[in-house]
């Protein structure tokens, strides 16, 4: 744990606050770690693989930094923590329950739940379900919080693609924590310290997961859409990506035995989407189950509607920096877009900045220079609102799309810089979009045009997309 450069379990016995019989106790995690070779910590008896580095040997009351990993991924190694424990940060990274090391297939003849049949009986992925996989991150801090190596009011979550889908989670729930019977309770460490995370940074994410693998249609870019329009109806499946995250659960995945546990039963949800339309009972009730549980948007939605717990005031969302790809097929850009819009609506003074490039899943191309741009961004995201000291970050939009070339006028059209710029993107066959960016407290002054001649003019503060038919 040393100097940064090292990664090892969380430390033995840690200092536990007093507990204090006024918040709830249904809220506490049980947590063990183990001995001093071994990596993994039981929460509420799952074992999960987990790495920690610190900036130094004598490090305490740090702030943290969350890494989380892509699907089919495993927990960050040294190389890749080692950057942030630098810049000052302790860094916490484990491999998501039902993968691998924690309760997953090590390889092709180790399976840990042969090993451990006991810890890995529910051990098996829920597919990023606030009930279990982000309340295993927050049980997980709150060790740390409670070793005395991470301030529990200095804590960042970041991670990709199915870490980033997470981290929309933790941002939307903030100082809140989700039970396994889905009701929503203030965070606190398993020795009873309350937990005020900073900041989020999501990297190409999804925000309505049902939505991104079979959608519909229903997101509009200029409109606030409620929760039941993008499963009612379901869309049409992405069938290849689907397909291909589902073979990958093969690697190194323990999965719900089909039929056992309908809040994570990928074997019957494949099969049910798989079939096609006309979608009966059961994808739908998948569907609604994807939304509440397994989605920034539906969990937004139901922490609005649940208003602050008991303990809390309020319970706002955390600063987060969201970034999404032009040429991301999997979660595009309309992931961030329909998040960003809803939540502004409800927690206006929320800071949020939006960034848009040329990333992500299949297309996306992460060029050098996008990649070098967002990842510059996450850190001076971090430095301002978790660690602190740092210039403060705009909360705007950055859009860099791929270069369009005009094909009527071979007029190069490009956006750069805090504001998408009115653009006019035209091609012979193609819709014209007339873009306009609005500034908070603006009144709608805009049209967005398709080549059909009808326009709509937006009448609330929202973003439009770029180079994205919807």
């Amino acid at each position: 744990m040393s100097d940064g450069k090292q990664t090892q379990d969380v430390q033995k016995d840690p200092a536990t606050a007093p507990a204090d019989a006024a918040k709830p106790a249904p809220a506490r995690p049980s947590a063990e770690v183990g001995g001093p070779n071994d990596t993994r910590v039981r929460v509420d008896g799952v074992p999960l693989d987990v790495n920690v580095a610190l900036p130094s040997g004598t490090a305490r009351n740090t702030p943290l930094v969350v890494l989380m990993h892509g699907w089919g991924g495993k927990k960050s190694g040294a190389d890749e923590m080692t950057g942030w424990a630098r810049r000052g940060y302790s860094v916490l990274s484990y491999t998501a329950r039902g993968w691998f090391g924690s309760c997953g297939k090590l390889n092709s003849t180790t399976n840990l739940l042969a090993i451990d049949p006991a810890g890995c009986a529910k051990g098996y992925t829920h597919l990023a379900d606030a009930r279990y996989e982000i309340r295993d991150t927050q049980n997980l801090v709150g060790l740390l919080v409670d070793s005395g190596f991470a301030n529990p009011a200095k804590i960042g979550f970041t991670g990709g693609s199915y870490g980033g889908g997470q981290s929309v989670m933790l941002a939307v729930l903030g100082q809140q924590q989700m039970r396994p019977d889905g009701k929503l309770l203030q965070w606190f460490s398993p020795g009873g310290t309350p937990i005020q995370p900073a900041a989020a940074a999501p990297f190409i994410p999804w925000t309505d997961l049902g939505y991104s693998l079979v959608p519909n249609g229903a997101t509009l870019d200029y409109a606030i859409r409620p929760l039941t329009a993008d499963l009612s109806p379901l869309g049409i499946q992405k069938q290849s990506f689907v397909g291909g995250l589902y073979a990958v659960t093969g690697n190194g995945a323990n999965l719900a035995p089909p039929g056992t546990d309908p809040t994570a039963d990928l074997t019957r949800w494949n099969s049910l989407f798989n079939r096609g339309e006309p979608y009966g009972k059961a994808a739908a009730a998948a569907g609604r189950e994807l939304a509440t549980f397994h989605s920034g948007y539906g969990i937004l939605d139901k922490v609005i509607k649940a208003g602050p717990p008991v303990g809390l005031t309020s319970a706002p969302p955390i600063p987060t920096l969201i970034i999404n790809g032009w040429t991301d097929d999997l979660f595009p850009a309309d992931e961030a877009t329909r998040w960003v819009n809803r939540m502004r609506q409800k927690y206006p003074k929320v800071p949020v900045k939006q960034m848009f490039l040329d990333v992500g899943h299949m297309r996306g191309q992460n060029k050098p220079g996008d990649t070098a741009r967002w990842q510059a961004a996450v850190r001076a995201w971090f430095d301002y609102y978790v660690k602190g000291g740092a210039p403060k970050p705009a909360a705007n939009v950055t859009a860099m799309g791929p270069v369009v070339i005009d094909n009527a006028t071979a007029t190069r059209v490009q956006t750069v810089g805090p504001k998408l710029r009115t653009t006019l993107v035209g091609h012979s066959v193609s819709p014209v979009y007339r873009l306009v960016t609005f500034s908070k407290g603006q009144s709608a002054a805009g049209v967005m045009k398709y080549s059909n001649g009808t326009a709509t003019t937006p009448t609330t503060y929202i973003y439009f997309m770029l180079y994205l038919q919807t």
